[in-house]
Order: C-alpha cells, then structure tokens, then sequence
C-alpha cells in the first residue's frame, strides 16, 4: 500500500532541507508506528519519497510525502493513521490529508504555482512594466534567458525557460507565477524574481508554493 500524506510547511520549518524534511517524515513515521517498507540490500532505505524537492527558506500550502507501508487495507485506516502522525508532526507542519492507495504508486509533478507578495504593490508602474514585457515575450515565442546559479564548483549558465513559465497574473499585492514542470527541468522561484528584476528584501514575506498539479502511474 503507498501512503499518500498532503502537508503545508509554515514558520522555521522552512528552513529544513529536502533530506532533513525526508529524515523528520521517516521519524514522525517510526514514532506513530507506521512500518514502513524498505528497499533490499546491505544499505536497507525506506521507500519514501517527496516527489516534488521544495526549495529551502520556502513556505508550502501543497506538499506531498509518498511512503510504501507494511499491511493491506484491511489493517490499515486512513482516518486513524492521519491521528496517529498529526500526533507527532512538528510545529509547522499541518497534515492536510492523508490516502491510502493499493499498489506501489508513484506521483509526478506536472505544474506549480508560486506566489511573491511584494512589500510594495505590484501595481508599481515599474513592475507592472516587466510583468507586461515578459508576457509578451512568452506569447511571441521569444526566449527568455536566465542565469542559473551552479551547484558547487560549477559555473554559472545561461538557459532559456520559457517553455516553463505558463501564466503571470496580480492578485492585489502578490504576483502569482504558475510554472509547468517536465523531465527536463523547469524554473525556479529566484529566477523569476530575477526575470522580472525584482530583490528577495523586496518581498514581504517568504515566497509561498501555493498549488501543485500532479500526475500519478
């Protein structure tokens, strides 16, 4: 059975990493007794997984965790496991829903949308003039070109994401970006803001991932 847990991630825990939010769900498991399946070998893992890795410092209404657990679904209840584990979740972390799924069942990401409430409105005549600018760009098929960072010792590059950046719209303060997601990759949070040159202290709180859109075997 794959045990399908929605989440939000709010205040300090946005600062855990994807491999520290992974170890936190394996111990929030262990104490809520839920056995989880591992994988074979001498380097035995659980099989558990985040399908969607959230970037850190980010705040989340939509992240899921995806476990294969011991049992069928004649011992297992979704209402009592979902008790079980808000027992002993972190502060920070509000379990929004939990499912139970015969079969080992595996989750991609398809599109998500990312909100960034600016400390002063993105009505702003600047703003709304790279807002436009880059809508434009996106509906001509022009490339638009970001500098992504490298992990560790590699350099910088220039990468073209336009075929990720599907809509752009103002909701009072807040510019909210839905982004499409596909095996070749797609853009980040910070390569919006600086898509539309806009500074992290410019923002008024942390960039939140409001929505996901998933896809599932």
């Amino acid at each position: 059975m794959t045990l399908v847990v929605r989440f939000k991630i709010r205040g300090n825990l946005r600062f855990l990493s994807h491999h520290e939010t992974m170890a936190m769900f394996q111990r929030v498991f262990a104490r809520a007794r839920i056995g989880l399946c591992y994988s074979a070998g001498f380097n035995r893992r659980p099989k558990l997984s985040l399908p969607l890795p959230r970037s850190v410092g980010m705040l989340s209404d939509a992240e899921l965790a995806c476990a294969l657990v011991c049992g069928d679904e004649n011992s297992l209840d979704a209402e009592r496991l979902k008790e079980r584990i808000c027992e002993h979740v972190p502060q920070g972390c509000e379990i929004t829903g939990i499912e139970l799924i015969e079969g080992n069942v595996r989750y991609r990401p398809v599109s998500a949308v990312y909100v960034f409430s600016l400390a002063h409105s993105a009505e702003d005549d600047r703003i709304r003039a790279d807002i436009e600018a880059l809508r434009q760009a996106l509906a001509a098929g022009s490339g638009v070109v970001v500098e992504r960072r490298g992990h560790g010792t590699k350099p910088a590059r220039k990468i073209d994401v336009s075929v990720y950046v599907d809509l752009i719209e103002v909701e009072g303060g807040d510019l909210v970006v839905k982004c499409n997601i596909t095996s070749a990759g797609t853009v980040r949070a910070d390569e919006i803001l600086q898509l539309l040159q806009i500074d992290s202290s410019q923002l008024s709180r942390p960039v939140t991932k409001r929505s996901i859109e998933w896809t599932r075997n």
